[in-house]
């Protein structure tokens, strides 16, 4: 149900509000805390915290944030399955 409820919010044309909402949820919902998130282009998921503003941008953008393209770096440099 929670799945359901943030890719509804994902996909909705609001806006403004949703980081909001996922954060208010992140309290409720403990998984929301190491949220499952599949990337595509890489191997592994990545987990995020929706209770953390970057995390929830992540999750928004598809792991895409135009302004921080060196995250995703980072992201690769670790993905490997011995680190």
């Amino acid at each position: 149900m929670i799945e359901y409820l943030l890719l509804t919010l994902k996909k909705s044309r609001i806006y403004r509000g949703k980081a909001f909402l996922i954060r208010g949820l992140s309290k409720m919902f403990i998984s929301l805390k190491s949220y499952s998130f599949k990337k595509i282009g890489y191997s592994s998921d990545l987990f995020l915290d929706l209770s953390d503003n970057a995390s929830i941008f992540l999750f928004l953008n598809d792991g895409f944030i135009p302004h921080e393209n060196g995250l995703v770096s980072v992201f690769k440099h670790f993905e490997s399955s011995n680190k």
